[in-house]
């Protein structure tokens, strides 16, 4: 086994001495990483999979949370097929519909979406969203941060597929 090359420096510390010299090519993997932190915004990737991980194996022990998710996304099913062929009928009270964004949220101010089809297009994504919600709130086991972390990160992705993204 060969023995592994280190700094030859004279009056240098024996720790010092015994640390490992740079490799040669080192600037690839500056480079690489350099490239992942520009797709990512700088946040570590490692960070974002650590989160999701967190909360699946959280999720993955916990039947009865999954049956609870499963009944939200059956009720937000049934809620916006009935609204669905309320607005198809055109018999639709649009203070009717099943989901409203949130205060913060102005995407859907405009009284265009309340029109069919974008009414539909709204309401489902809002009805999407709400089960996000409720898929990361708190989770026995899992901190409240990570709890966190996801739902900010579900949010985020829920953003990129908004329909007020699209033309």
């Amino acid at each position: 086994m060969e023995k592994q090359k280190t700094a030859q420096t004279p009056n240098v510390p024996a720790v010092i001495a015994q640390m490992p010299t740079a490799h040669p090519h080192q600037n690839i993997d500056r480079a690489i990483r350099a490239a992942v932190a520009k797709v990512t915004g700088g946040i570590s990737p490692h960070a974002i999979t650590e989160t999701w991980h967190d909360w699946a194996l959280h999720l993955g022990r916990a039947p009865g949370r999954q049956l609870e998710l499963m009944e939200v996304a059956q009720t937000n099913a049934f809620q916006l097929m009935g609204y669905a062929a309320g607005a198809w009928a055109k018999d639709q009270d649009t203070d009717a519909a099943p989901f409203a964004p949130k205060p913060h949220d102005h995407r859907f101010a405009d009284d265009t979406w309340e029109g069919y089809p974008f009414n539909l297009w709204k309401q489902g994504f809002l009805a999407m969203q709400d089960w996000w919600d409720h898929a990361t709130d708190d989770i026995r086991g899992l901190q409240t941060q990570d709890a966190d972390r996801a739902k900010f990160q579900i949010r985020q992705m829920l953003d990129l597929a908004s329909p007020s993204n699209f033309p």
